[in-house]
Protein backbone atom coordinates (compact mmCIF):
# COMPACT_ATOMS: atom_id res chain seq x y z
CA UNK A 1 0.00 0.00 0.00
CA UNK A 2 2.91 2.79 0.52
CA UNK A 3 3.72 2.49 -3.07
CA UNK A 4 0.40 3.44 -3.96
CA UNK A 5 0.40 6.06 -1.08
CA UNK A 6 3.25 7.60 -2.89
CA UNK A 7 1.80 7.12 -6.30
CA UNK A 8 -0.80 9.78 -4.72
CA UNK A 9 -0.58 12.98 -6.08
CA UNK A 10 -2.04 15.01 -3.01
CA UNK A 11 0.35 13.18 -0.63
CA UNK A 12 1.89 15.81 1.40
CA UNK A 13 5.79 16.33 1.55
CA UNK A 14 5.86 15.07 5.25
CA UNK A 15 4.76 11.48 3.78
CA UNK A 16 7.21 11.43 1.10
CA UNK A 17 10.01 12.05 3.77
CA UNK A 18 8.43 9.07 5.86
CA UNK A 19 8.32 7.42 2.53
CA UNK A 20 11.90 8.26 1.42
CA UNK A 21 13.33 5.69 3.82
CA UNK A 22 10.87 2.87 3.26
CA UNK A 23 13.06 -0.60 3.32
CA UNK A 24 10.95 -1.21 0.05
CA UNK A 25 13.03 -0.17 -3.15
CA UNK A 26 9.55 0.00 -5.16
CA UNK A 27 8.84 2.42 -2.93
CA UNK A 28 11.65 4.85 -2.63
CA UNK A 29 11.98 4.30 -6.51
CA UNK A 30 8.14 6.29 -6.29
CA UNK A 31 9.09 9.13 -4.46
CA UNK A 32 12.32 9.73 -6.40
CA UNK A 33 10.17 10.15 -9.24
CA UNK A 34 7.53 12.73 -7.53
CA UNK A 35 8.61 15.88 -9.10
CA UNK A 36 7.73 17.93 -6.23
CA UNK A 37 10.54 16.49 -3.74
CA UNK A 38 11.97 18.90 -1.39
CA UNK A 39 15.94 18.83 -0.30
CA UNK A 40 15.59 16.68 2.30
CA UNK A 41 13.97 13.93 0.16
CA UNK A 42 16.76 14.31 -2.57
CA UNK A 43 19.45 14.32 0.54
CA UNK A 44 17.72 11.11 1.48
CA UNK A 45 17.74 9.68 -1.69
CA UNK A 46 20.63 11.13 -3.75
CA UNK A 47 23.18 8.33 -1.86
CA UNK A 48 20.55 5.43 -2.37
CA UNK A 49 21.70 2.20 -1.63
CA UNK A 50 19.89 1.16 -5.33
CA UNK A 51 21.02 2.25 -8.42
CA UNK A 52 17.37 2.19 -9.79
CA UNK A 53 16.38 4.94 -6.81
CA UNK A 54 19.23 7.02 -8.30
CA UNK A 55 18.36 6.32 -11.95
CA UNK A 56 14.87 7.63 -11.14
CA UNK A 57 16.53 11.16 -9.05
CA UNK A 58 18.34 11.41 -12.65
CA UNK A 59 15.14 11.21 -14.73
CA UNK A 60 13.05 13.28 -12.39
CA UNK A 61 12.34 16.06 -14.50
CA UNK A 62 11.62 18.26 -11.70
CA UNK A 63 15.29 18.45 -10.67
CA UNK A 64 17.96 20.72 -12.14
CA UNK A 65 20.65 19.55 -13.92
CA UNK A 66 22.78 21.54 -10.65
CA UNK A 67 21.09 18.81 -8.54
CA UNK A 68 21.39 15.99 -10.76
CA UNK A 69 24.87 16.58 -10.57
CA UNK A 70 24.94 15.80 -6.63
CA UNK A 71 23.67 11.73 -7.22
CA UNK A 72 26.26 9.72 -5.74
CA UNK A 73 27.34 8.16 -9.37
CA UNK A 74 30.79 6.74 -9.11
CA UNK A 75 29.88 3.19 -8.27
CA UNK A 76 27.87 2.77 -11.43
CA UNK A 77 29.06 3.12 -14.97
CA UNK A 78 25.69 2.91 -16.12
CA UNK A 79 24.68 6.26 -13.88
CA UNK A 80 27.72 7.49 -15.34
CA UNK A 81 25.99 6.97 -18.94
CA UNK A 82 22.81 8.25 -17.76
CA UNK A 83 23.81 11.85 -16.66
CA UNK A 84 25.85 12.34 -19.07
CA UNK A 85 22.41 12.07 -21.31
CA UNK A 86 21.37 14.92 -19.46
Amino acid sequence: MREWVAHNKTVPLEILELLATDIDVKVRYVVARKRKINNRIFDLLKTDSEETVRHALICNTGLSLDLKKKIKIDDSDWLKNELNKK
